[in-house]
């Protein structure tokens, strides 16, 4: 039993890993604490720094757990001396090294961003300078925090203002879209024409005989295969050269042809459209003569 009482012992206690890593990484500054304590002004070399807090050797002088101290971190600066006034609370321990942790308490944006460019710059190893320490104090290092605003602030007619605006932009945007596409649709897949030509199978009908003509159909009017679009009335003197020449008349029967007379009709060859028509009511019209013209 005392064997195993003594193992327990000398067991080393082991604790996770998040409850014992440091927040901040600490570095060793030569830097000096300056602190007042029982109405007489003391001061501590700091062993080490970091963003969250430092620790001293106290010697054989000792500060109270948890009380909050004033006191003046002094640094070496480019000559001079650079001190920064802290609040810090004695955190830990450690009696073999007279050594005391202690965490800052309430520290200001300047003191912060002073700590912040003292501890980069010895981390990088660049040299600390008067200058880029003014510099450093001297310009805005922290943002504000942006303030809240949620659609639970808003009442009833807030949201609905809201949601008509939203749907406005919108629409505004869409139709903005559309506008675009179409523009670019026409100049890269449409070609505008000032002028065009149709080009279509037509038919001229022309006067057979010279002939006295009427037109029965006006332009633009669709007629059917044989159907009578004119009418002409042609003397057979017309037909009396064609005649003689195939056979032989006596002069009583020629002078019998000339006084009579042909009628006839002109008559589409297809079903067709009247593109274009000569309107006349009985006109004389020479053989040839186009009267219409006739697309299928």
């Amino acid at each position: 039993m005392n064997m195993a009482a003594s193992r327990a012992d000398i067991e080393p206690q082991f604790v996770h890993e998040s409850e014992a890593q440091r927040q901040y990484a600490r570095v060793r500054i030569p830097a000096k604490l300056f602190v007042n304590l029982g109405g007489s002004t003391h001061n501590f070399p700091v062993a080490d720094l970091s963003a969250g807090g430092f620790s001293v050797n106290t010697g054989l002088e000792s500060f109270r757990q948890g009380r909050v101290y004033k006191g003046r971190l002094v640094f070496k600066v480019d000559g001079f001396d650079l001190a920064i006034d802290v609040n810090f609370v004695p955190r830990s321990f450690d009696s073999m090294n007279d050594r005391c942790g202690c965490e800052f308490q309430d520290l200001g944006a300047r003191e912060v961003s002073a700590l912040r460019y003292l501890i980069t710059a010895f981390l990088s190893g660049e040299v600390v300078s008067a200058g880029d320490v003014l510099n450093t104090l001297s310009r805005e290092n922290f943002t504000k925090a942006r303030k809240g605003k949620g659609s639970n602030d808003l009442g009833f007619f807030g949201k609905l203002r809201a949601m008509v605006g939203s749907l406005i932009v919108m629409l505004i945007g869409l139709f903005a879209i559309s506008f675009v596409v179409s523009e670019l649709w026409d100049i890269y897949f449409v070609t505008k024409a000032e002028s065009a030509m149709v080009a279509s199978e037509q038919i001229p009908l022309r006067i057979p005989k010279d002939a006295k003509v009427t037109t029965l159909v006006k332009p633009g009017q669709e007629v059917k295969a044989g159907q009578a679009i004119a009418t002409f009335d042609a003397p057979m003197m017309s037909y009396v050269n064609d005649l003689v020449g195939e056979g032989n008349y006596s002069v009583g029967q020629i002078e019998e042809l000339l006084d009579q007379r042909v009628r006839g009709t002109i008559t589409s060859p297809c079903d067709c459209k009247v593109v274009n028509m000569r309107p006349a009511e009985d006109q004389y019209m020479s053989k040839g003569e186009q009267l219409a013209v006739m697309a299928p």
